[in-house]
């Protein structure tokens, strides 16, 4: 019944003036024009601010995946540049100076964005003994609470390994013994990486849900 009040508005009169004929005909309490109008403004202003949130959500969360993607083929480099230092050293008996250097750089940056990658689906593992037992206001506390703890976190080692890569860079720091490899390009990746796991972190915590 009350949709065919509204159908039969629309149709003699346009959609504001068949809100106000569908409050006005038992439908809700009457609003003037003019407040229908405000409201009608807010709600668009609503759902645009929410339409950019999930488009940046959206890119936040395509760049994650895919520098991801791209980092879990260095675990073959690793296991390729492991056997090599395997087979010279115990076959050939000529071990090599720049395997494990190289490998402990090459690790460190797999860690990095493997990090973000499964941040980015949600798998990291998470201990909800407790938090299955919350009421709806109580998890939206402890979400609260963790989201606060997590840009401390973050925020504290984006700072930090700023002035950390920077201070490598400017000195030009290289790893020590026989094979002197370069280290600021990775310390510089850590505070780029960081900023990275922050934008997903509060994607992935702001998100509603349990």
């Amino acid at each position: 019944m009350e949709r065919d009040k509204v159908n039969n508005a629309l149709v003699k009169f346009g959609s504001l003036e068949a809100e106000c004929f569908f409050r006005q005909t038992g439908g809700g309490n009457l609003l003037p024009p003019d407040r229908l109008i405000y409201e009608k403004q807010i709600s668009l202003k609503r759902v645009l601010n929410m339409s950019k949130l999930k488009a940046i959500s959206n890119v936040v969360d395509v760049i994650s995946q895919k520098i991801g993607k791209a980092a879990s083929f260095l675990i073959f480099l690793i296991m390729a540049i492991t056997t090599v230092e395997v087979v010279a050293r115990y076959v050939f008996n000529h071990p090599t100076i720049w395997v494990w250097p190289v490998n402990r750089q090459l690790f460190g940056v797999f860690i990095l964005f493997a990090g973000i990658y499964t941040m980015s689906k949600g798998d990291h593992i998470r201990i909800e003994i407790l938090y299955d037992c919350f009421s709806p206001r109580m998890k939206l506390i402890a979400r609260l609470i963790a989201l606060a703890s997590f840009i401390t976190f973050i925020g504290a080692l984006i700072w930090q390994g700023s002035w950390m890569g920077w201070n490598s860079y400017t000195v030009g720091e290289t790893a020590s013994g026989a094979f002197r490899i370069p280290l600021y390009p990775l310390k510089l990746l850590i505070p780029i990486a960081a900023f990275l796991f922050l934008l997903e972190g509060i994607i992935i915590l702001s998100r509603r849900g349990d």
